[in-house]
């Protein structure tokens, strides 16, 4: 029996209009625009906003999916329990999630796994006895969490593709399934279940694994300079006067919803980027002697992502 699992996905802004949850209307309408930063390996910040109700006067926060009151996302949260039930401890749990660039504490972990309740305690005993086998990992040994291959394995669920995992036939497999099924509603995972399904290895030619390390090194300097950007213009924002700070903000919005297209990896992400080269495309380039201004970095930033875009979904097509 296999199952397949894909961790909850996640904006980094809001994308649709809410109804009041007070009186249900849908007459709604924004505030306030506030600036969260999250723990996510894709994202550092999200926008989320505070609405008023048009019918009851009330105001409430709207948050973009994934994305809730604490620091962590729904994802980083999922991925943390589903970690556990393959037999990982708090603490290699913690050394994987730090090697992906996402640093919690054992007391986080902790808590996750208990919110989810005794299913996740059950499929973390059968695992460690072997019962459930996780394709794509290494042979499990004293330090298989240690090794490249699993990171690359939490790497792959973080960018949205399914978990594999086989469980043995039978009625306890049944119950593992089960297991499995609870945990995943309660963390907002979907689960995909084949029971008839043989889990077969995906063979992969060095051209794909070529391809795909390539299009991993694209997207992370993307991430990597959208980060740079962001760090640049809270410096600025410190500095800036309320003209100036009021379009940093707003800079550090379109990072966040730069760092989000990058994530979905979908063929409309394209036109998103050239909305926002052309935001920044009157940018004036510096002097001799000048340094260039982060409206003119975010400009050349935009049109390489552009640039780009097309190419790195040509890669990850594999």
């Amino acid at each position: 029996m296999r199952i397949d699992i894909v961790l909850p996905h996640t904006e980094a802004r809001t994308l649709e209009t809410p109804h009041c949850p007070y009186c249900k209307s849908a007459q709604t309408r924004i505030s306030q625009r506030i600036t969260k930063r999250v723990k996510d390996p894709a994202l550092s910040l999200a926008l989320l906003t505070r609405r008023r109700c048009k019918s009851c006067g009330r105001t409430f926060r709207h948050y973009p999916t994934g994305v809730g009151r604490n620091a962590q996302t729904h994802r980083v949260r999922a991925l943390t329990v589903l970690l556990y039930c393959i037999g990982l401890s708090y603490s290699q749990i913690v050394s994987v999630l730090g090697e992906c660039g996402v640093n919690i504490v054992k007391s986080t972990v902790w808590r996750n796994v208990k919110t989810v309740g005794r299913d996740a305690a059950y499929i973390h005993q059968q695992s460690v006895q072997g019962k459930v086998k996780i394709m794509h990992a290494p042979t499990k040994s004293q330090s298989w969490w240690r090794t490249p291959t699993l990171v690359r394995l939490v790497e792959r669920m973080l960018s949205g593709e399914p978990f594999e995992v086989e469980l043995p036939e039978g009625e306890e497999g049944k119950s593992l399934a089960e297991a499995f099924a609870q945990v995943t509603a309660r963390t907002d995972t979907s689960v995909t279940i084949h029971r008839d399904a043989p889990v077969t290895a995906h063979r992969t030619t060095s051209d794909d694994v070529r391809k795909g390390r390539r299009a991993l090194r694209l997207r992370n300097s993307m991430r990597r300079r959208a980060r740079e950007l962001m760090e640049e213009a809270r410096e600025l924002i410190d500095l800036a006067s309320a003209e100036d700070t009021t379009k940093l903000r707003d800079l550090l919005q379109d990072c966040a919803w730069i760092l989000n297209i990058l994530e979905r990896e979908q063929a409309d992400g394209e036109k998103e980027l050239w909305e926002l080269y052309s935001k920044y495309a009157a940018a004036k380039g510096p002097q001799k002697g000048e340094k260039a201004s982060i409206w003119y970095k975010m400009r050349l930033f935009t049109l390489g992502l552009w640039d780009k875009w097309v190419k790195t979904l040509e890669l990850t097509k594999h």
